[in-house]
């Protein structure tokens, strides 16, 4: 450093290391933020599910899921006072396959059959295992 101020070496120096700094952590936080919208997505799909789950328990009337991966959304239908429709987008970074259809019984809330629905994010896979004759559902996260 000169009497006067820094030279420009200096300034060239701390500018690099700045640069460096931004350009390490940038995709970091690009990658957080894509896991955190996946979070909130599978918290959503939780909690909407239990929603038409529990329209079927109460009201006696089948409720339905179709999840549309090639549209990238899902489609509840149920009953609350009238038939209602609700429609939750699939984010960008999660895929799946094909349509899958899900009708809860009436006054039971169950489904008949054993499923598994996939979601895959860029870093995991997260699995909802159906059982037999039960709307119980099981979840795990699998790593890639």
């Amino acid at each position: 450093m000169t009497k006067k101020g820094f030279t420009l070496l200096e300034m060239l120096l701390v500018i690099s290391l700045i640069t460096t700094t931004i350009w390490l952590t940038f995709p970091l936080y690009f990658e957080a933020l894509e896991e955190v919208a996946t979070h909130l997505f599978l918290k959503e799909f939780q909690m909407k599910l239990r929603m038409i789950q529990n329209q079927a328990l109460i009201t006696g009337k089948t409720t339905k899921m179709t999840l549309n991966f090639t549209e990238q959304e899902i489609l509840f239908e149920g009953y609350y006072l009238a038939q209602k429709k609700e429609v939750l987008k699939i984010p960008t970074q999660v895929t799946g396959e094909g349509t899958i259809v899900f009708q809860f019984k009436g006054g039971t809330g169950t489904y008949g059959k054993f499923q598994r629905i996939t979601f895959i994010s860029q870093r995991n896979q997260h699995h909802f295992i159906f059982q037999i004759g039960s709307g119980r559902y099981r979840y795990e996260k699998e790593s890639l």
